[in-house]
C-alpha cells in the first residue's frame, strides 16, 4: 500500500526544515535535481534515490524517497574529502 498524499507532504515539510535547518535548503543549484525528485514523490508517489555533491560545504547528500506505507524516507548527509 502507498502512503496518502497528505502523509508525503507531511514527511517532506518535516524533511525541508531540517534540511533549512542545516543551512542547505534551497541554496544550493546542485540541488535542483532533489527537489524535481521531491515534487514526482509528493504528486504521484514515485520513488527516487540519488546523490548529490554539495562541494560548496564538502558533503554528499544521499536521498531515498519511498511511497510504500511502513518505510521511512532517507536523507542523510555525509562528508567527503575533496582532492
Amino acid at each position: 500500500m502507498k502512503k496518502e498524499l497528505t502523509q508525503r507532504i507531511s514527511e517532506i515539510k518535516e524533511l525541508y526544515s531540517k534540511l533549512q535547518e542545516l543551512g542547505i535548503h534551497k541554496r544550493f543549484n546542485a540541488m535542483d535535481i532533489f527537489y524535481k525528485d521531491v515534487q514526482e514523490y509528493v504528486k504521484e508517489g514515485i520513488s527516487s534515490s540519488g546523490k548529490i555533491k554539495l562541494l560548496e560545504i564538502d558533503r554528499i547528500l544521499y536521498y531515498k524517497l519511498t511511497p510504500s506505507l511502513g518505510k521511512q524516507n532517507e536523507v542523510v548527509l555525509r562528508h567527503f574529502a575533496s582532492s
